[in-house]
């Protein structure tokens, strides 16, 4: 390779690294976290369906008597619904910025295929969260959240 080359061979290699070690990381975790959330979604469902076959009790004074498992079903999924919007976020802010990279590298994206196949999975669980989940949008991230993101990737890749 031609001297004049290697500065911009480095950045590159540099930025296929960090695309794959850093944010990498960040795609597994995020894949995980909707794991988390379908499970609690899917918690939810069959605690729901316990409490519907069980027989409520009456207290001494003949109020209905709230049980946990007619509780939690409903936490539950309060708490998907709380964190899916905030994850689809990070997920399209990381999905967005590696588009913008693929144009450092001709096209290509610079992800392994496993990492490729991860934020494909989180994103689609995280749409199908959505369809059987009322309650909820997906926003697109903020100008600040992907300026950050690519802040970051610069950090890590020591541009």
């Amino acid at each position: 390779m031609p001297r004049d080359q290697s500065s911009e061979f480095n950045r590159l290699i540099s930025l296929m690294n960090v695309c794959n070690v850093n944010v990498g990381f960040l795609i597994i975790f995020l894949d995980e976290q909707v794991q988390k959330l379908e499970l609690r979604l899917m918690w939810a469902g069959s605690l729901a369906l316990a409490a519907e076959y069980s027989r409520p009790k009456k207290s001494k004074h003949g109020e209905w008597i709230e049980r946990v498992m007619d509780v939690v079903p409903l936490r539950l999924e309060e708490a998907v619904v709380e964190q899916a919007p905030k994850t689809w976020t990070e997920v399209r802010s990381i999905e967005i910025v590696l588009d913008e990279l693929a144009a450092e590298f001709d096209g290509e994206h610079p992800l392994r295929p496993h990492h490729a196949k991860s934020i494909a999975r989180a994103k689609k669980s995280l749409l199908d969260l959505r369809e059987v989940t009322p309650g909820f949008d997906l926003p697109e991230p903020s100008a600040e959240d992907l300026a950050d993101l690519r802040a970051r990737i610069a950090g890590w890749a020591r541009l």
